[in-house]
């Protein structure tokens, strides 16, 4: 028989990737919940620019930040060695959010962008993984990974991010099986065009022509914001959906439909 949820006067989330764009949406949305928010990115000044929106919601819950590049292969030591200075002592949610996008055709793509992005996309999520799970075990608390709708269908000119986010996927649903025997439950998220710093139109002259052009791809008629993420992420950490691992959601607009 399985031990009662561990529950603490509040919760606590850490999110990669928490600088800008979904991170940061998700970083924001939570610290509005008055959850306790850990944001990991290799930028402190970016995370520094996230903890004053955080702040700005929930004023008297803590922000700790943890500034980390997750592509080295330290990553999850120095994980550890972080938790261990700052004396984290739960965690109930973990955001595999960080990752990079590069395209790229099979037969001409530098193999450098595909060493790059199985570093960030599959074992970053990993290695944050293995370091934070002891807490997670400890409250039972849930994984969700954001990875991409090219994970379930990837395109010619996409094929080394398609790949890593496919591995992504795999790796979430065969780790929701063995994390389940501790009552851990892992989820994922699978995005489409999202409009966030990852994307080289983000910051463009010409973003709105570009926009425009997107739209008409899309089948709700809109590129996706960060901020559309957040009330299914958060559900899928909160309480209410301790009978939900494994699953692998899309939040795209409709595009993988088309």
């Amino acid at each position: 028989m399985q031990a009662a949820k561990t529950t603490t006067s509040h919760q606590t989330v850490a999110i990669s990737g928490a600088g800008s764009g979904i991170g940061q949406a998700l970083a924001v949305h939570f610290a509005k919940q008055n959850w306790q928010v850990v944001l990991i990115g290799r930028r402190p000044s970016a995370l520094q620019a996230t903890e004053a929106l955080c702040r700005d919601q929930a004023p008297s819950r803590a922000i700790m930040m943890c500034p980390l590049d997750l592509s080295t292969q330290d990553a999850q030591a120095k994980a550890e060695a972080w938790i261990h200075q700052t004396n984290l002592k739960s965690l109930d949610a973990l955001i595999n959010n960080a990752g990079q996008f590069v395209r790229g055709e099979t037969l001409s793509a530098d193999l450098a962008d595909w060493t790059r992005l199985y570093e960030v996309n599959v074992l970053g999520p990993l290695r944050l993984t293995r370091a934070f799970y002891p807490l997670l075990r400890q409250s039972r608390g849930a994984i969700l990974n954001i990875s991409s709708t090219l994970g379930l269908k990837g395109t010619a000119d996409t094929v080394a991010y398609s790949a890593s986010k496919a591995a992504l996927n795999n790796w979430a649903q065969a780790f929701a099986v063995q994390a389940a025997r501790d009552g851990v439950r892992v989820n994922t998220i699978c995005p489409g065009l999202v409009d966030t710093p990852i994307h080289s139109f983000h910051e463009a002259a010409d973003k709105e022509k570009t926009l425009e052009q997107l739209r008409h791809l899309q089948p709700l008629g809109r590129v996706g914001r960060p901020e559309d993420l957040t009330s299914l992420a958060y559900a899928l950490c909160a309480s209410g959906s301790e009978w939900t691992t494994g699953a692998m959601l899309n939040i795209d607009g409709g595009i993988h439909l088309v």
